[in-house]
């Protein structure tokens, strides 16, 4: 057990703190964020950032800018820069930790979940490999065109063309790039050089882009109003919720009539468990597919996991998800208790919940607590039903003195 606990907040929370900075909260929520924030300086106490987080407090509108902008400053305040993996990026590295512990693939066994330097945001580094094919393969056609005789001649032709062409770029041009993206802590032009002479790769590309938004209320000022011009996250975040609703909805009413009869109602209930074992596995490697060329994953691991029950049960993201949903479908359709309703949050408390194995102390909301200490006990104590018992909690933590 780590000496000093990392903490989840509920993006709720944080909301919440958003008030107190905007002094529009109540006295005892002032003084919880008081207390997290003593507890966060003191290092006494971890509290990550992620991408779901972000993406449920940024639900930006510019007639109330100062909200979010508040929302950002509470993240930073208490966050500051420590942070856990993009959702598919957290998934592909459970893999890859676990494929190298059997062998399947060749490295050291280690993952640092737990980021030091923001890195919550996605790996797109694909972005930046096209970018640099695309500009070699202009540069190449460019050389094409004036037939030199030799190889030797056509490869000098092509160093000289990059390096001409991105002398060329007008300041202006790339000062306009820099201000309309907010790019404030890098050279763009110098940046862009680097990639196409492969001074850098495509992921540390990646990394130094987003190094100039990272910041919690930079990233509001710069995606929102920027960037998005319909002020939407991106599709997964909201799309993702949307497809887990519409799959439970149709579930439910197409076996929600045979509840009652008991002969139905034992098959339906080993139907739900049964499916539910195989919807983790199968959820978990498509999401991990996102990332799967930064880890070295292929396809023949994959399939490794998906034929070794026992090799995918130590991925911890399936278990979380089948889990949930076995828990989850048994309440909408009245096997644990009367009829639950669908909540329109499900689709992100299971994002929330992948990050619980990697983490200390986690915080959600009561129906998504309580349905998780019902389906996986091992993470029981990691749960903080409520918000004013958390300062104590850290506190009480092994090895810890009171702030």
């Amino acid at each position: 057990m780590r000496n000093t606990p990392i903490v989840y907040l509920d993006s709720q929370d944080i909301s919440r703190f958003g008030d107190v900075l905007r002094g529009k909260s109540d006295g005892d929520t002032e003084k919880i964020f008081i207390e997290l924030e003593k507890r966060k300086n003191n290092g006494a106490a971890i509290f990550v950032l992620t991408m779901p987080i972000l993406g449920e407090i940024f639900q930006y509108d510019r007639d109330f800018r100062e909200t979010t902008l508040k929302k950002a400053e509470a993240a930073e305040r208490l966050c500051g820069r420590w942070a856990l993996p993009y959702p598919s990026r957290l998934v592909a590295a459970e893999f890859s930790v676990i494929a190298q512990k059997f062998g399947l693939l060749e490295g050291d066994k280690s993952f640092n979940f737990l980021s030091e330097d923001r890195y919550w945001y996605p790996n797109i580094s694909e972005v930046f490999e096209k970018l640099k094919d695309d500009f070699e393969s202009m540069v190449d056609k460019e050389v094409s065109l004036l037939n030199l005789p030799s190889r030797s001649l056509r490869r000098r032709a092509k160093s000289a063309a990059m390096k001409l062409d991105f002398r060329s770029i007008p300041s202006s041009l790339i000062e306009d790039i820099e201000e309309k993206y907010g790019i404030k802590n890098i050279n763009f032009k110098k940046f862009l050089m680097d990639l196409m002479k492969g001074k850098i790769g495509s992921e540390q590309a990646s990394r130094i882009f987003f190094s100039s938004i990272v910041e919690p209320k930079n990233f509001v000022e710069v995606y929102f109003e920027k960037i998005s011009k319909d002020n939407s996250l991106p599709e997964w975040i909201s799309g993702f919720g949307k497809k887990i609703q519409e799959i439970l909805r149709d579930f439910r009413n197409g076996v929600g009539p045979y509840i009652g009869i008991d002969d139905h109602r034992v098959y339906i209930e080993n139907m739900i468990k049964e499916q539910s074992l195989k919807i983790g596995p199968r959820v978990a490697i498509e999401i991990a597919r996102s990332d799967a060329k930064e880890f070295h994953l292929d396809e023949k691991i994959f399939m490794n996991f998906k034929e070794n029950g026992n090799l995918m049960s130590l991925i911890p993201s399936s278990i979380v998800i089948s889990s949930v949903i076995y828990q989850y479908i048994n309440q909408i359709i009245g096997l644990s208790g009367g009829l639950s309703k669908i909540e329109d949050s499900f689709g992100g408390d299971l994002i929330h919940a992948l990050y619980m194995p990697h983490v200390d102390l986690w915080r959600g909301d009561r129906r998504f607590s309580a349905l998780i200490k019902r389906g996986m006990p091992i993470y029981a104590n990691r749960i903080v039903p409520l918000l004013r018992d958390l300062p104590e909690i850290i506190d009480a933590w092994p090895g810890r003195k009171n702030p």
